[in-house]
């Protein structure tokens, strides 16, 4: 009986040990397909990509002048016919006195900032095509921007490429292991996609999925205490709109308020209407100047119907600086919500 129990026993563990072999054969495998796969893409992204040095001068203690440089990945999103458009974070490079683009190939240029958005840091840079050399426009190309909408992204495999281990040229492998969180700035929230790269604090660059598409812009400001050093980015989806304005050149209007959608339990459950919920107001701002309260909700911008604060913040990009817009909104009075119309004039941001 207890052989027969022992023989049983070790019949079933040495299933279960093929079972497992079985298994992780599967997973090596896919994770080797995966690197074939990366290979192909960095080779379609490497072309897209630029290194971005900021130089600025200054004196020490005794009066010496020296030259300090910052450097930040960039990619290539468009060619207007005279300029190569660039998109990047420069936060590390804001104050300097010359900028320089090191493309693929190694050629470096001038260049200056176009337009900046101060809410993020992203900023889009120009080099004038006529300094370019023949050679190293053959070899640039502009990258192709994927889609970060919906939370199926979590559990593809990605690359982080330009700094993500802080060094220009450097590349990572990983997996998005959460894309469901969101980023709240004024008039504005992007989707935030974490990874399980580890990589640098400054770490600078974008993420691209396994068809070379860009889908997020690498940055540190959604990092938790607990997680510094993984890499994390902004939804390339959200940023597409702010990336085509920057480089028209669009002055990008100042509202000064912080939203959210209206959930279908509040709706149904506290009677509070469809629109983009007000949680906060920055002071001085045009909201603020309008009489805008936390709480209001937004339903209507110049004869628009206003469903979510997504919605209020795509009417709201394509306004301009000084623009007067109608605004309806529901405030919440002892017998319910009240239907309130306002005159807002939006005005730009200051630095």
């Amino acid at each position: 009986m207890k052989m027969g129990s022992g023989g049983v026993t070790g019949g079933t563990h040495c299933a279960d040990y093929v079972a497992l072999v079985n298994i992780l054969s599967l997973f090596y495998i896919n994770i080797a397909h995966m690197c074939i796969k990366g290979l192909d893409s960095v080779a379609v992204v490497d072309d897209n990509m630029v290194t971005v040095t900021g130089v600025s001068q200054d004196v020490d203690w005794f009066n010496n002048a020296y030259e300090y440089e910052g450097k930040i990945s960039g990619v290539i999103i468009a060619d207007n016919g005279v300029e190569l458009l660039i998109l990047a974070n420069v936060e590390a490079i804001e104050d300097a006195e010359t900028i320089k683009v090191t493309f693929a190939d190694g050629k470096q240029c001038t260049a200056s900032i176009k337009k900046k958005d101060n809410n993020i840091n992203l900023a889009v840079l120009s080099v004038r095509k006529a300094v370019i050399p023949r050679e190293t426009m053959d070899e640039i190309s502009i990258v192709e921007m994927g889609s970060s909408a919906g939370r199926s992204l979590v559990g593809n495999p990605i690359i982080a490429i330009g700094q993500p281990m802080g060094v220009p040229g450097s590349l990572c492998y990983g997996f998005i292991t959460s894309a469901g969180s969101v980023i709240h700035l004024p008039d504005s929230v992007y989707k935030l996609i974490t990874t399980d790269i580890y990589g640098s604090q400054n770490a600078t660059g974008i993420l691209v999925n396994m068809k070379g598409q860009m889908i997020g812009m690498i940055d540190s400001v959604g990092h938790n205490n607990d997680a510094k050093n993984l890499i994390c980015a902004i939804g390339i989806t959200e940023l597409k709109k702010v990336a085509q304005n920057l480089s028209n050149d669009s002055e990008i209007p100042y509202f000064g308020i912080y939203g959210a959608d209206v959930t279908v339990e509040a709706h149904q459950e506290l009677g509070v209407p469809y629109g983009a919920y007000i949680m906060e107001i920055e002071m001085d701002s045009p909201a603020m100047e309008a009489g805008i309260q936390s709480g209001d909700i937004i339903i209507n911008m110049d004869g628009y119907e206003v469903n979510t604060y997504t919605e209020l913040i795509s009417y709201l990009i394509d306004k301009n600086p000084e623009e007067t817009t109608d605004i309806v909104l529901c405030r919440q009075g002892p017998e319910g919500y009240i239907e309130m119309e306002l005159q807002i004039t939006l005005r730009q941001k200051a630095d």
